[in-house]
């Protein structure tokens, strides 16, 4: 199943924090089939775990999914990954994703990032098939604060494959 295009509608709420793959097979399971599963790491997850995190949580969750759920494909995952106020902390991810099928790379990075360096990694990301977005100032984890900031509220302009 291909990802359909992002749309703000996809981040009225915000998104579920996934700590691993464990976590996403629940969510995964537990998914209405009509739209893709938008998660995001916990707060911290970037620090501590690396901007190879994306990757490997992709990686783990296809080959359990493949093994529990052979005969049919997993729901899309739109993963939010906060990158905060660094921008090479994003690039390093970016270049780190493998673009799996059925998945969705969303970077987000604070809205205080200088908007050159925002619209400088939102043309790299999309040509790798990611979105850039960037978040309201002072959140916190993936909730945001109530907000997801990746909805329209200080959207860098989409990204996202057509």
């Amino acid at each position: 199943m291909a990802t359909p295009p992002l749309s703000d509608a996809l981040f009225a709420a915000a998104p579920l924090a996934v700590r691993g793959p464990a976590d996403l097979m629940a969510a995964a399971r537990a998914a209405p089939a009509d739209r893709p599963l938008v998660v995001a790491a916990p707060d911290g997850t970037a620090e501590a775990l690396g901007p190879g995190w994306p990757r490997a949580l992709a990686e783990t969750f296809s080959d359990a999914w493949g093994r529990t759920h052979p005969d049919h494909a997993p729901p899309p995952v739109v993963l939010v990954w906060d990158c905060g106020p660094a921008v090479g902390f994003a690039l390093a991810a970016l270049a780190d994703w493998p673009a799996p099928p059925g998945w969705t790379l969303v970077l987000a990075v604070d809205a205080d990032v200088p908007r050159e360096a925002v619209t400088a990694l939102a043309a790299r990301a999309g040509a790798a098939g990611v979105t850039v977005r960037t978040t309201p100032a002072g959140h916190t984890g993936p909730d945001y604060s109530g907000r997801t900031g990746c909805g329209p509220t200080g959207s860098v302009p989409s990204t996202s494959p057509k």
